[in-house]
């Protein structure tokens, strides 16, 4: 007849025999940790045989627990947490045969089974330990490690008496952490802990820890004997600090106009390679004295620096002194060469050129390729030619790239040479520019205004209304309004930005459902036509000229600063329909990898590189340990801050005045319009009073506060909020008819967010300092968009 294993004897024991928890024990008692006293039933008793064993070996009227040791239990990447059941209190032999019953049942149901088939094992054996219940005064979980960042500090958390309400949920426990010495840092009532129950718990945690050889999470109980430990298993999915680091002597600045949060490898390298050499040939094009913008990916983030176009990538200094940056203009061969081109674009206008390329013809060559790469039925491909149909989206978004920044950088031109004449002509400011190229950002407003179409066609279809209301999906709805959204989502459904793995709004639109509820229940506002009060500031400055030529030449630089305005707001999309792309070939290349055994789960693939995508899809393997590495590093970046600037940051852009004159209409439009529009320092807020920033658009505004990173927010906002996030981009407008006011941590005037602002009417501030962080979602907050105030009220 099978034998009971006592738990002294299993530290040497077969896994598949007493299980995972089983093991765990052995070698806490072999180290000489308090463990109760108690025993295995091995996984391959029979149920006949489980009564038998019982006799003699549980004491009649003393409660025992019953707990699980499952053979995939207590893993390495897999804890297996929760999916047993554990059964307390059991006195006697035919309720202790119950409770084994009970035990082994959950191994096979289909919480657990699910969990195993993730976690890549197909072993259901169960073993099960039965031990003295411990009379408990406190007991609780602590680990080693903090379990969300990753720090080296033990984390505790304790109840009074059983532990079982804490291990469901039930009950709030008292948290305590202990780096240098016990801190209390909350509590739900009356104190569970001393503070040496604290101290001697963190000192057995990190024990555990030392003894086992890795960072531990264990189960604790305190009876009048003291303290006992009753499981320690390996904290899974623990964050790993990032390795790689930025080179101390180049500049960064972290990206969070456009990436506010951490991204994922694939997610990163998709993009990376494409923007920094589109923005590179964007400049050399142009001729701007620059090597273009590079990107890093440190701590789970990207940051950006501009390439020095003389001394290479990998050091930044201080500008020279003015004399001798004049003097390497003349000799030095790169400079040179770039600043000749910058002569030709002027001489030849090319920013005007590539304007008039794009409405000829370059709007609809880009389009109608990514419409032809998105017909692509990726599901019919081989997998080689899946890894070549990636390629070929690759190539499109550097495409897409480049004439995305083209179009931006030279509309910066275009807004420059107005506001450098206008200042020499009749000494108006920056802020003044702005008022004669307002109105005229109509692509701005596009996506905003398509989606204007769908909720009006809602509105008159009690049916399609019924259907947002209810929850239902507006897709299906055969009449008006679900041809308006089918149109809406596919022409501005596919793309993505930071994300490979999160839906599109044409995959998952549940966002812009609640945009249009949102929407149908708020008021309606009057959009401000601020054309109108752009021709008065365009009367108030030529009346100001009395030379008819100077006139004349303002008249003529107003035309094409408004010309140039819209399209780099316009082309924003094509970039980010392109990710689109890498996105739904990314989730068919998972899928297959998944079905092959090649990946753990779909949402794996955000962790390999594109490279590494196209290789593995040509059939080279992917290496497991590689992408659980990478998930821990995420997880760091997603609990952990990262610096906002690194490295020798510069005081200042060199002054356009020291290049060639007929670079200027290039080179010094490009700085000044970059010094004076688009970006600006970020406002440092002190401990007290209002958070200050930009003020980009004129009202005051009250309303709650709205934490937003990307489009999968949208559908939190409600009618009234006002919106705190890191920037925007001319992609959300679709939530400025809902909102009544706007604050953002970067921006400069003519940024996406101060212009969207205005042209919805809406009080906004820019440049607030880690206002994301500082003001509570939820909260009640008042914006004064012309002081550049914000007041948190609640």
């Amino acid at each position: 007849m099978t034998s009971l294993i006592p738990l002294t004897e299993t530290v040497e024991a077969d896994r598949l025999v007493v299980g995972g928890k089983a093991l765990g024990l052995g070698r806490l008692i072999a180290a000489g940790f308090p463990v109760p006293d108690g025993f295995v039933i091995p996984s391959h008793v029979a149920s006949a045989e489980v009564a038998a064993l019982l006799e003699g070996a549980v004491e009649d009227g003393i409660p025992h627990a019953y707990r699980s040791s499952a053979a995939a239990e207590d893993l390495a990447t897999a804890s297996f947490a929760g999916q047993y059941e554990t059964v307390l209190g059991v006195v006697g032999v035919a309720a202790g045969a119950d409770a084994v019953a009970r035990v082994r049942a959950s191994a096979r149901g289909d919480a657990a089974t699910a969990y195993r088939t993730r976690a890549g094992s197909e072993n259901g054996l169960m073993a099960v330990i039965v031990q003295r219940q411990i009379d408990a005064r406190a007991s609780g979980v602590a680990f080693s490690r903090n379990p969300v960042t990753g720090a080296e500090v033990v984390v505790i958390e304790a109840t009074a008496g059983g532990g079982e309400d804490l291990m469901s949920g039930a009950v709030t426990p008292e948290e305590w952490t202990v780096a240098s010495g016990p801190e209390l840092r909350s509590s739900p009532g009356n104190a569970v802990l001393t503070i040496d129950e604290a101290a001697e718990i963190a000192k057995l945690c990190r024990g555990v820890e030392t003894s086992l050889g890795g960072p531990q999470d264990i189960e604790w109980a305190i009876d009048e004997s003291g303290i006992w430990l009753l499981q320690s298993r390996p904290i899974t999915a623990l964050p790993i600090e990032p390795t790689v680091r930025p080179n101390p002597k180049t500049a960064w600045e972290r990206s969070d106009a456009f990436f506010p949060e951490p991204i994922t490898p694939l997610s990163y390298t998709s993009w990376q390679p494409t923007h920094t050499r589109a923005t590179g040939r964007a400049f050399e094009l142009l001729g701007i004295p620059s090597g273009g913008m590079a990107h890093g990916y440190f701590w789970g983030r990207v940051y950006d620096r501009i390439i020095p176009l003389v001394g290479g990538d990998s050091d930044d200094k201080a500008l020279p002194p003015a004399p001798i940056l004049k003097l390497m203009m003349r000799i030095h061969p790169g400079f040179r060469a770039r600043l000749k081109t910058a002569a030709v674009s002027a001489r030849d206008d090319l920013p005007l050129r590539f304007i008039e390329a794009w409405e000829q013809g370059g709007r609809d060559r880009i389009r109608s390729r990514t419409k032809e790469l998105r017909s692509v039925d990726v599901t019919f491909l081989s997998d080689q030619e899946l890894a070549e149909h990636v390629a070929q989206i690759r190539a499109h978004s550097y495409d897409c790239g480049v004439e995305h920044f083209k179009l931006v950088f030279g509309g910066w031109v275009l807004v420059g040479q107005l506001g450098m004449l206008a200042n020499e002509l009749a000494d108006w400011k920056p802020d003044r520019v702005i008022d004669l190229v307002q109105g005229y950002g109509d692509a701005t407003r596009a996506e905003g205004e398509a989606l204007s179409a769908v909720c009006e066609a809602v509105s008159l279809d009690p049916e399609a209304r019924a259907t947002i209301e209810g929850s239902g999906d507006l897709r299906v709805h055969t009449g008006a309004a679900g041809r308006a959204l089918r149109r809406f989502l596919d022409e501005y459904g596919h793309r993505t930005h930071d994300s490979m793995t999160r839906p599109t709004w044409a995959e998952d639109p549940t966002p812009v459902f609640a945009l249009i509820k949102s929407r149908l229940a708020g008021d309606s506002r009057t959009i401000p036509d601020l054309k109108i009060a752009s021709a008065g500031a365009v009367d108030e400055l030529l009346s100001s000229i009395p030379n008819d030529e100077d006139r004349e030449r303002l008249a003529g630089s107003i035309d094409r600063a408004r010309r140039g305005r819209p399209y780099g707001d316009e082309t924003e999309r094509d970039p980010g329909d392109a990710m689109g792309l890498v996105h739904y070939a990314a989730i068919e290349a998972a899928d297959r990898f998944v079905a092959a055994g090649r990946l753990r789960e779909r949402d794996d693939v955000a962790f390999l590189e594109i490279d590494e995508l196209e290789a593995a899809l040509r059939g080279r393997p992917i290496d497991a340990d590689v992408i659980e590495r990478r998930k821990a590093e995420h997880r760091w970046a997603l609990a952990n801050p990262a610096p906002r600037t690194m490295g020798p940051q510069s005081s200042s852009a060199p002054d356009p005045g020291l290049f060639p004159s007929a670079t200027s209409p290039i080179v010094g439009a490009f700085m000044w319009a970059a010094t004076n529009l688009f970006f600006t320092e970020t406002f440092e807020q002190d401990s007290a009073g209002s958070l200050r920033g930009l003020g980009a658009s004129a009202g005051v505004c009250e309303g709650t506060a709205r934490i937003v990173f990307n489009h999968a927010d949208f559908e939190r906002i409600r009618p009234g909020d006002v919106v705190v996030c890191p920037s925007t981009m001319a992609s959300w407008s679709s939530i400025f008819p809902v909102i009544s006011g706007l604050v953002t941590e970067v921006g400069g005037p003519l940024s996406h967010p101060g212009t969207l602002a205005r042209e919805f009417g809406l009080p906004a501030v820019l440049a607030v300092a880690d206002a994301t962080s500082l003001i509570e979602d939820g909260s009640r907050v008042r914006l004064d968009g012309a002081r550049g105030t914000v007041t948190i009220l609640t």
